[in-house]
């Protein structure tokens, strides 16, 4: 049997490495150097979310659009002139944070004088679809197929409560918290909403649908009071949509595109992965390193990099810490952008991160913090050091308190006759048991924690922020902030998004909006071909980390290393890494 095993682990690793193999000699025969066309129009597919961090799709072999490639490739593409305008395929499920974020970009583009189109087969089947409309106005013109709608009809906020159905199975969830607005678990521990919920989700809610009202009224030149009643009418069809101004044409995508080569007399298209491989780098020494955190902040994410099945893109708070160490001690870096879109998560691991921001502004980099769709509780404590926070109008930021609790099942367990019991030397020994409730002197001890934390919190906040204590405490509470309100109460200082937050990191280094600047992005993510050349190739085993760890998910069986062993001299020279050919926001060129 542990020979037919290893049969089998060596067949698949055979597999697995075919797979591999047949995706280098793709990458190396049609990216390594692509060529543009004299002229061409720009095809930008937005399918549904935009991954922040630049990662590989194995499936694809080819490197996912992340949001930062979007960016790049409108920004560069203004001052191209092989790039005769841009053809933007929008379809479901985009954040309104990088619905603005395109937008913004969208429009810096146009000012090249270059058209714009916007194409969707619907903004929203029959349901929202307000943030894919609202970066469609970004456009010279929208194009929506026939049969789709506009799903402009508002903002809802679902949410079930569960302590009353978990009371009827003998559950209860104690929960501590430091205040009122500190909601995350008031779906386990309360029977609808709180005052405090309802009045901080409808001012959230409230003020999301302003923006969208006033920038959809503004684009598409059509009155905010006529906008706002058709909210409760929505949503539209493709005809009430074209009657209200809001679309400018009804057809289908071929006849969109078509339209938009007459008008430029243009053939040919471009993805945004095949322009960006055909940038050269910049010709400069100095960079920005761009730092990303991303997802809960656990203490360990257990990520494994080359799991196909995996969009997890949690960041490990190790691999940030060593990126701002990396970022510090290198002379040719000049600023840091820290790009942050996390909930938040482990106070340990918010510290762990925080370290790394005060490792570098002691190095004197400044440090640029730019938020994407959510940067509250531990994602603001993470921010609150930076030199300068800037957020989308959209994004969720704040959140500057603390909770924590526990499932109680005592009741559960007696009412079906299960017996639980401990043995405990120490008096707070089984605090965080689910078989009792907090005894009194757990409930103050908790308590106290919980206070250490929040003060801690609240201090670092005044302090990074240069605010009163008074006023930290104001604006605490746990309430969550949209960055527009975030920006009127002082926790962020500008609004704005990822080329925001370069062009201020230029600004620190003395340099213009327009200059061109490498940004290295830290810990970098490995091409197909570096990956098979460490996995494969026997890289020095000091390499970087993740790349160690890809191997070892290759070659952690003894039979697997010795095949991987006979196979190092035949994939050599196919697996040699290819040159680069772009580097995120080189030529950031954009006005305001």
């Amino acid at each position: 049997m542990r020979i037919l095993t290893r049969i089998f682990a060596a067949l698949g690793l055979l597999a697995v490495l075919g797979v591999l193999v047949a995706g280098g000699i793709y990458l190396r025969v049609a990216h390594s150097s692509p060529v543009l066309p004299a002229k061409a129009i720009l095809a930008m597919t937005i399918e549904g979310e935009l991954q922040e961090k630049p990662g590989f799709d194995p499936l694809k072999l080819a490197r996912q659009m992340s949001l930062g490639d979007a960016l790049t490739a409108l920004h560069t593409a203004a001052n191209d002139d092989r790039i005769k305008g841009v053809f933007i395929d929008i379809t479901d499920n985009l954040p309104l944070t990088q619905a603005q974020e395109l937008h913004d970009a969208i429009l810096a583009f146009r000012r090249s004088g270059k058209p714009v189109y916007a194409f969707a087969d619907t903004f929203g089947e029959q349901g929202p679809g307000a943030a894919e409309f609202y970066l469609a106005t970004a456009a010279d013109k929208i194009w929506l197929q026939p049969m789709g709608t506009v799903g402009l009809m508002g903002i809802s906020a679902d949410e079930f409560f569960l302590k009353d159905a978990l009371a009827k199975y003998g559950v209860e969830f104690q929960v501590t918290k430091r205040e009122q607005y500190k909601t995350a678990f008031d779906n386990l521990s309360e029977s609808g909403f709180t005052p405090a919920n309802r009045e901080m989700t409808e001012s959230l809610l409230n003020d999301i649908v302003t923006q969208i009202v006033d920038g959809v009224a503004a684009y598409r030149k059509v009155d905010v009071g006529a906008l706002r009643r058709l909210l409760d009418t929505g949503p539209l069809s493709a005809d009430a949509a074209k009657d209200a101004k809001l679309i400018d044409e009804i057809d289908y995508r071929d006849q969109a595109l078509d339209d938009l080569q007459d008008q430029t007399s243009t053939d040919d298209t471009i993805s945004v992965h095949h322009y960006l491989g055909a940038l050269p780098a910049p010709d400069t020494k100095s960079k920005i390193a761009l730092i990303y955190a991303q997802g809960e902040l656990a203490r360990h994410t257990g990520a494994n990099p080359l799991d196909p099945l995996s969009d997890n893109q949690a960041s490990d708070p190790r691999d940030v810490l060593l990126a701002f160490k990396q970022a510090s001690e290198d002379d040719d870096v000049k600023a840091i952008v820290f790009r942050i879109n996390s909930p938040g998560g482990s106070v340990v691991a918010s510290e762990t991160i925080r370290n790394g921001v005060l490792l570098a502004k002691d190095a004197g980099k400044p440090v640029i913090v730019s938020m994407g769709e959510v940067a509250g509780s531990g994602g603001y404590w993470i921010a609150a050091d930076a030199d300068k926070i800037i957020a989308e109008p959209a994004t969720l930021t704040g959140s500057i308190g603390v909770l924590g609790g526990k499932p109680v099942i005592g009741k559960l367990m007696s009412d079906y006759s299960v017996v639980g019991q401990s043995v405990t030397i120490g008096q707070n020994a089984d605090m965080d048991s689910p078989f009792h409730a907090f005894t009194p002197e757990q409930l103050a001890k908790q308590n106290q924690l919980l206070d250490d934390i929040y003060n801690h919190f609240k201090g670092l906040v005044a302090d990074g922020r240069k605010m009163s204590d008074e006023k930290v405490e104001d604006i605490a509470k746990g309430h969550v902030y949209t960055g527009k309100q975030a920006k009127d109460i002082g926790l962020v200082d500008e609004l704005g998004g990822l080329d925001t937050a370069i062009r201020r990191a230029k600004e620190a280094m003395g340099l213009k909006a327009d200059d061109q600047i490498e940004i290295d992005e830290i810990p970098h993510e490995p091409t197909l071909s570096e990956l098979l050349h460490s996995v494969l190739l026997n890289k020095d085993e000091d390499s970087d980390d993740a790349l160690m760890r890809g191997r070892s998910w290759l070659g952690r069986d003894a039979a697997n290393a010795t095949l991987l062993m006979a196979l190092r001299p035949v994939l050599g020279t196919l697996l040699s890494p290819p040159a680069e050919h772009a580097v995120l926001m080189a030529p950031v060129a954009t006005k305001q």
